[in-house]
This record gives structure tokens, C-alpha cells and sequence, in this order.
């Protein structure tokens, strides 16, 4: 994905600003004036040609600055969050700025996938499995 399809970018033939994915996503978030939490994902690696564009999104200042001059101001109740699985290429400015969560997958164990399962069935698979994962669970431990 390139640093237009993102952010957004002028055609260059039309000279018209053409908002990209991140622009449209925070501006109808950031514009919704419900109380309601509302979390903006980035699941991937982080690319230092795009992340240090959001750096006056996540201080302070809470602004996503454009190309075409236009400032988005990202209001309380909404959050940023990176899945990710290094911060190798990400600045120094960029890391101080991200709360940071280190999951070791290893240590985790097959616990929470299996609930996260158990909790899209339907509830009769649900009275089915949990009796039987609760009891073996604590002779497992």
C-alpha cells in the first residue's frame, strides 16, 4: 500500500484531493460524537515511510496533519492500536509515543483460543464443552 492509498493524495491530472484509507477511517470516527469507545486497528508490520506521519497523532497533540493542509483532530474516544509483530523499524520518537503490550504466544498457551472458540458457538455447544473444559481444566492444573 502506498503512502497515497493511506494517508490520501492529489491526482496529479485533476488536481483533486482524493482522501485515502486511514484519512477516511479517522475522519468518520473522529467526527462521531457518540461516547462509545472506538479503537482503529493496524494489524502488520510498522513501516517507518507511514508511521512517522502519525507521530503528531499519537503525542500530544492528537493531529493527523495531510498533504492537502487538512488536520484531523482525534477526539478522546478513540484509541490507536498496532498488532505487530517487532518495533525493529519504527523510530525511537515513534515507540515513546505507543503504550506497548508484549504477548509471548509460547507462554499464552491454548487457553484463551479455545475459549474464544467455545464463545461463537452456539449455546448448546456452549453447555456441551464448558462443563467438560472447567472440570478438566482444574485436573489439568
Amino acid at each position: 500500500m502506498s503512502l497515497g492509498e493511506l494517508y490520501g493524495q492529489f491526482n496529479l491530472a485533476t488536481n483533486e484531493w482524493n482522501d485515502g484509507i486511514l484519512s477516511t477511517i479517522m475522519r468518520q470516527v473522529c467526527s462521531d460524537e457518540k461516547l462509545d469507545r472506538k479503537l482503529v486497528l493496524f494489524d502488520g508490520p510498522i513501516d517507518t515511510s507511514w508511521i512517522e506521519s502519525m507521530n503528531s497523532l499519537m503525542d500530544d497533540n492528537k493531529l493527523l496533519t495531510l498533504a492537502n493542509g487538512e488536520r484531523i483532530s482525534m477526539s478522546t474516544q478513540v484509541t490507536l492500536l498496532f498488532e505487530t509483530e517487532d518495533l525493529s523499524t519504527a523510530s525511537p520518537a515513534t515507540v515513546s509515543r505507543a503504550g506497548i503490550v508484549y504477548c509471548d504466544y509460547e507462554q499464552l498457551g491454548w487457553q484463551p483460543y479455545f475459549e474464544s472458540w467455545v464463545k461463537q458457538k452456539s449455546s448448546e455447544v456452549k453447555h456441551l464443552v464448558h462443563p467438560t473444559y472447567v472440570s478438566q481444566k482444574r485436573v489439568c492444573l
